[in-house]
């Protein structure tokens, strides 16, 4: 089993904007591209597909909210792409603001949301069980497998970077201060 890590990715905004909004454009876009929860053995197949959260503390007023998310994509019996997500808000409260001449409802605060993903092989652990192949694991990875790894490397980096773009260009259309950052991941 290998993983190659994506760059760690995080926009901070401060200002006026739907916590509920972002939540749901964040999941819905995971959703439409296959993801499912992977934080609990239970979930991941039927109704329970969609449930990302693995963690949910909120505290405080103004409120402090810290969700955590895990979700998979089982692109083969071979291949997997995860993606999390942390939301960590501090001093979130609930604001009106007037939108078309309609009194909305909306938070206020900063948020900060961070994407973690990888790219997982032999998530199954086929070959590293199986007795013979299990002495030719790396090589089968980096020789074999190589092509179709990088393949599936760049698809899990198209997925990653536009929901990036997505969260990036929801805050922008929010206005106020946004900061987005990328952390290149550690090599071994």
């Amino acid at each position: 089993m290998a993983k190659k890590d994506m760059p760690k990715v995080a926009v901070t905004y401060k200002g006026v904007f739907s916590f509920k909004e972002v939540y749901k454009v964040i999941h819905d876009y995971l959703v439409e591209n296959g993801f499912v929860a992977s934080g609990y053995p239970d979930y991941g197949s039927g109704a329970d597909s969609d449930i990302f959260e693995t963690q949910y503390v909120e505290k405080g007023a103004p409120k402090e909210i810290i969700i955590a998310w895990a979700s998979k994509n089982e692109v083969t019996d071979y291949y997997q792409w995860v993606i999390n997500v942390d939301f960590q808000g501090t001093a979130i409260s609930e604001t009106e603001i007037m939108i078309e001449g309609k009194k909305v409802k909306m938070d206020k605060g900063e948020i900060k949301i961070t994407l973690k993903g990888y790219l997982e092989t032999d998530y199954q652990k086929k070959i590293k069980k199986h007795w013979l192949m299990k002495n030719f694991a790396k090589h089968y990875d980096e020789k074999i497998m190589a092509a179709e790894a990088k393949e599936e490397e760049g698809t899990l980096v198209f997925i990653y970077s536009k929901l990036h773009t997505l969260i990036k260009r929801y805050f922008k259309l929010m206005g106020s201060e946004m900061v987005a950052e990328i952390t290149a991941p550690k090599r071994a």
